[in-house]
């Protein structure tokens, strides 16, 4: 078990969407997630991220979901097919993240190392990549 945190033991608890450990890409119910990040990118003013996308589906909670991990802030986002912003769970990984179950002490919102790491594996295995830069000003012709 993860801990306490009802939302993380979502995705422990998840059947595989695409995979035998329950992870995959994000659900196609969700459609394209690049303007979804694209937007929430942009509304924090950011313009070069990299961003992996991993979906899950369960049986359990009768809804697919996918994390969203950003790589350069180490943050989690927990994303339901709507926009990021309104996420109901943004993790930072210096802020939410506990060694182990017993570190949670109750905590409904915190995380283990365990899941951390656990999900982000899921990213690199499972998931779908998007990288995001600045528009570059191209050189003069001469």
């Amino acid at each position: 078990m993860i801990g306490a945190s009802p939302t993380a033991s979502l995705a422990e608890a998840s059947a595989p969407a695409r995979a035998a450990d329950g992870a995959g890409p994000a659900p196609l119910a969700f459609g394209n997630p690049r303007p979804f990040l694209a937007r929430y990118l942009k509304a924090r003013g950011v313009s070069d991220a990299t961003l992996c996308v991993v979906g899950y589906d369960s049986a359990k909670t009768k809804y697919p979901f996918a994390e969203v991990y950003w790589k350069e802030q180490e943050t989690m986002i927990l994303w339901e097919g709507t926009e990021l912003s309104a996420s109901r769970r943004i993790l930072a990984h210096a802020r939410d993240v506990v060694a182990t179950p017993a570190d949670l002490h109750g905590s409904t919102f915190l995380v283990t190392e365990g899941w951390w790491s656990r999900t982000t594996s899921d990213c690199a295995r499972f998931g779908t990549t998007y990288t995001f830069h600045a528009a570059r000003p191209r050189a003069a012709k001469r």
